[in-house]
């Protein structure tokens, strides 16, 4: 049986780490293998980790010596990783009841390079919300497809319905570690959040590649919790498009793969979201980083702008979401004033 080694890297996530790991080891662990990297938490973080080893004594807990950010920590906790497959995962995210069965089944028959693994969307309670499949068509069961060539790299993009299509949440990727170890490790990425994603997909286009997409979920993402979040809205916007704009660009593709991979990984981002995202832009800096973000977002093929974002990027940064609502009930107003007013005329 193929052995996994759980990632974790955290920061300050104490709160939630003792259900990840129970969810782990609740199905046994004779062949797992459990690393906690901890970027240097101010909570309780390492007390937890101590407590829970009376339950796990095999697990590896790495502590950085400074702090850094997700993909110095994310990177410097793979190369710990001994197992024949490395399967990071998020430090309160909480996988289902069932997944070893599946997930073991999965590996064993078909011995994948890569494997994506759906997730339900919860709430911070872990309360569910919302189904988040991966592929366009889950109804057809799990995809299966070895990557050869730039066509074979297409035919994969076009039926991935997300960004995780392409790595971007860490917790549904598991990865054979060899091919993994073989893959750049791009330290100029750093601080764009996506060095580990982009090391995948090093694998899924430098190689031949099998991947496997699973369209049945077995993680529960806890939401409201986004860590990327903490130094503002508009700079996650920018990590979500942006930065991956320098991650994608760097890989050097055919233009169209390239821009391709850019609408995949920037899909989850809707125009709506892009117009939300404007009230919360609060100094002149902000501003240009909004206008960096829509441009990014809406980009034609050649890099043309259009229309839409140069209304986007026009819009004063006084017209808030609650002036678009209140907008919004005064032509709904007008319209039941309107009805009223016909069946009024028709009475007479």
């Amino acid at each position: 049986m193929a052995s996994i080694s759980f990632v974790i890297p955290t920061y300050n996530f104490a709160a939630f780490l003792p259900e990840t790991l129970d969810s782990i080891v609740a199905e046994g662990y004779s062949s797992i293998e459990i690393i906690v990297f901890d970027g240097g938490s101010s909570d309780n973080t390492l007390e937890v980790l101590k407590e829970y080893r009376c339950k796990f004594p095999e697990l590896i807990v790495l502590v950085a010596t400074e702090r850094g950010n997700i993909d110095t920590d994310l990177n410097r906790a793979v190369m710990a990783a001994t197992g024949d497959y490395i399967w990071t995962v998020s430090a309160d995210d909480v996988l289902m009841s069932g997944w070893s069965k599946a997930i073991y089944s999965q590996l064993k028959d078909h011995e994948p390079d890569l494997m994506l693994v759906p997730a339900i969307h919860c709430d911070i309670r872990l309360r569910p919300r919302r189904d988040y499949p991966i592929l366009k068509e889950p109804a057809l069961g799990t995809f299966r497809t070895v990557i050869t060539d730039d066509h074979d790299l297409l035919t994969y993009l076009s039926k991935m319905r997300t960004s995780e299509g392409l790595f971007s949440f860490c917790t549904s990727c598991l990865v054979r570690r060899k091919r993994l170890e073989a893959a750049p490790l791009l330290e100029h990425l750093n601080g764009t959040c996506w060095r580990y994603a982009t090391r995948l997909i090093c694998i899924l286009i430098e190689h031949q590649c099998e991947i496997i997409v699973l369209h049945q979920p077995w993680i529960l993402k806890r939401g409201e919790n986004d860590s990327f979040a903490r130094s503002g809205f508009i700079n996650r916007l920018k990590i979500a498009t942006v930065n991956w704009d320098v991650a994608i660009t760097y890989l050097h593709q055919d233009s169209f793969v390239r821009h391709s991979m850019l609408l995949l990984v920037k899909s989850d981002i809707r125009v709506l979201t892009l117009f939300y995202m404007s009230q919360f832009v609060r100094c002149e800096e902000e501003r240009l980083i909004y206008r960096a973000c829509v441009e990014s977002r809406l980009r034609g093929v050649g890099g043309q702008i259009p229309f839409l974002a140069r209304v986007l990027i026009s819009i004063p940064r006084f017209v808030l979401l609650k002036n678009f609502l209140t907008l919004a009930k005064l032509v709904l107003r007008f319209f039941q004033q309107l009805i009223w007013l016909l069946k009024l005329s028709r009475r007479y």
